[in-house]
């Protein structure tokens, strides 16, 4: 990552604010360290430097510097410790342990493979685990990278192909933009993680290779074997030839007869110390970013096996895919994409592509497909011999609104109060304090018209209004005393005093409210960085459960949501905010709901109760079922 040039894009002086939001991240993300050796790593006193730097590769990276001397940068918006925080801090990542020869390679830009790999600082270990790499020689930290698979999968393996992406070297420019020091000639590894002496790092490795039925391989290695190994191309090490590569030596400069001597007498009493003892397996503080990748990986081998047995049909819709990836979550697991270093789905998607499984393109704007599945790929195949994946016998598809499954909706009614305006429409009824729908009035208005004879005889759509009707509803602009049937309707209810009556969900008792119903308001607002999000406000007057709909939205969309409390707001409800624009997709969520107790033909009389962007909602259910106009903001 580093072992070409970078451009400073900027360098600045941190605020004290950015150095405790720093300390906190390294506190969160390095939970093994104390509060001494933070503050060693960090100090208060010292100048911290940001630098914003672009490698060659166009990726930005943050590096935070002490003294000139950087000690820390970002990646993915994960933190990663310089080789120099490395050397000040050897126990602060999982370590792997190889042959000094492979140096070489990894300062020309080629990854750790598994063979490589002698020995390691923890037994147990996660994919895309940030660590370092040290050589066997001295234990210095001479690299830092990203685990390529967990303790469990170099296990499937056995100990073949790759086991650390490298992301930084000691001497390359990341090395030269600090003091440029050489590196420590020993380093007291066991003193730190692996809670015991060099020994025990040996015998923690034996006990890999006893899970692995290498044992009796590994002790058949004489001298002439290991040093044919070493230098020949069993190491497995990928070189990438580039013209500024960098020919170095071992950087701790010890004899490598010495060095095979003490590897051959280490492993001899790390077997005496096996039979007689047992080791203490160290505790790793595992990050939840990384808990989530690995939820989400293992989610999508599972997604894609299902879709090879199913044979389902391609090209397949991302957001179908995802729905198929949500199924397999485990009781209390919620695959959560923000919460992952991938942080958007088309990034992780586009991980996976890199990786060979699928292939996926843009069948629309926004909008991808998977157009291919790589059924023979190795991942794929060894996940299907090791973990069982239960049948999934139908995909959901975008439009079924049955996948969403509400016990029951609200059940809402719009009733009238007759004031003094209009208590002469019902002036042989018990008005006083009496509530009438909307079929009451329309019976007590065609009532009134029929017994004063006010029906136009030639147009029977026309009604010819007597003083009292005329001084309720004709204004100043109308010409003529006559109006239509539902012209009068509407001005007449308009007139009456509003309520309404609402039956929540699992609660038979019916609400009384004043006033009209208050809209469920969707709206789309930009955020810093010219974000959008969406806004829903007023789901708990209907009695929508706010946690079951954050849920269901968060599944379809593939999206972060969250609650606010808006101040100054006259109801109580809570606010939903979700990442993105999603009005098609809440409007789905909201029809299915109401879709409870409104018939799907009559889907259109719930504009009345959703104010957002008419074009957005006409889109869900259709401009020709619509047969009543949406309020809009």
């Amino acid at each position: 990552m580093f072992r070409k040039p970078f451009r400073v894009k900027s360098s600045t002086i941190t605020r004290k604010s950015i150095r405790r939001k720093l300390r906190a991240d390294i506190i969160k993300q390095f939970a093994s360290l104390t509060e001494d050796e933070v503050n060693q790593l960090i100090p208060s006193k010292e100048e911290l430097t940001a630098t914003i730097a672009i490698t060659h590769s166009k990726e930005e990276v943050v590096i935070y510097s002490i003294a000139g001397e950087p000690l820390l940068f970002t990646y993915n918006n994960t933190l990663y410790p310089t080789v120099y925080a490395a050397w000040m801090l050897p126990h602060l990542l999982l370590a792997m342990i190889t042959w000094p020869n492979v140096f070489d390679k990894m300062i020309s830009g080629a990854d750790l493979m598994l063979p490589g790999v002698t020995a390691v600082s923890h037994v147990e270990w996660v994919k895309h685990q940030a660590c370092t790499i040290a050589l066997s020689d001295c234990l210095v930290p001479v690299a830092v990278g990203l685990t390529a698979v967990s303790r469990q999968q170099a296990k499937d393996a056995r100990m073949r192909g790759k086991g650390v992406y490298v992301l930084h070297t000691y001497r390359d420019y990341l090395w030269e933009f600090g003091t440029k020091c050489k590196a420590p000639t020993q380093c007291m590894i066991n003193t730190y993680s692996l809670r015991g002496s060099t020994d025990t790092l040996q015998l923690e490795n034996l006990a890999i290779a006893n899970d692995l039925d290498l044992c009796e391989e590994q002790e058949s290695i004489d001298q002439s074997g290991m040093n044919e190994r070493e230098g020949s191309a069993a190491l497995n090490i990928t070189t990438t030839a580039t013209d500024d590569s960098k020919q170095i030596g071992d950087p701790c400069k010890v004899d490598s007869n010495n060095d095979s001597t003490g590897r051959e007498g280490a492993t001899e009493e790390s077997t005496q110390e096996a039979e007689g003892t047992a080791t203490e397996n160290s505790e790793v503080a595992i990050n939840p970013t990384d808990t989530m990748d690995q939820l989400y990986q293992k989610c999508f081998m599972k997604a894609v096996i299902s879709c090879l047995r199913n044979k389902t049909e391609l090209p397949l819709l991302a957001s179908s895919f995802n729905r198929i990836m949500q199924s397999y979550c485990e009781e209390g697991e919620n695959l959560n994409i923000k919460k992952s270093s991938y942080k958007k789905f088309l990034t992780f998607l586009k991980v996976m592509k890199e990786w060979g499984i699928i292939d996926f393109k843009d069948t629309a704007r926004g909008v991808q497909s998977i157009t291919a599945i790589q059924r023979g790929h190795p991942e794929v195949k060894g996940f299907a011999a090791n973990y069982p994946v239960e049948e999934v016998t139908e995909i959901p598809s975008e439009s079924n609104d049955d996948a969403l499954v509400w016990e029951k909706g609200p059940i809402i009614e719009e009733l009238y109060m007759a004031n003094k305006q209009t208590a002469f429409i019902f002036s042989n009824l018990d008005w006083k304090n009496k509530l009438f729908n909307v079929a009451d009035v329309r019976a007590a208005i065609t009532s009134y018209i029929k017994a004063h004879d006010l029906i136009n005889p030639h147009q029977t759509r026309l009604v010819n209004l007597n003083d009292a009707l005329g001084n309720c509803l004709l204004t100043k602009n109308d010409k003529g005393n006559a109006l239509s049937w539902e012209e009068i309707m509407k001005r007449f209810t308009a007139k009456m005093s509003n309520c309404h009556q609402i039956i929540l969900p699992n609660d038979d008792r019916p609400i009384l409210r004043k006033g009209k119903v208050d809209l469920i308001n969707v709206s789309i607002v930009r955020r810093s960085g010219n974000k959008k999000v969406t806004l829903i406000d007023n789901l708990e007057s209907f009695g929508i459960p706010v946690d079951k709909f954050m849920h269901t939205l968060q599944n379809m969309a593939a999206a972060s949501t969250c609650t606010y409390s808006v101040p100054g707001k006259k109801s109580t409800g809570t606010q939903v905010m979700v990442q993105g624009s999603q009005i098609k997709i809440v409007s789905r969520i909201l029809i299915a709901i109401m879709n409870q107790t409104v018939p799907i033909e009559d889907v259109g009389l719930l504009a009345w109760y959703i104010r957002t962007d008419p074009s957005h909602f006409n889109q869900v259910i259709g401009s020709a079922r619509c047969t009543r106009k949406l309020i809009t903001v």
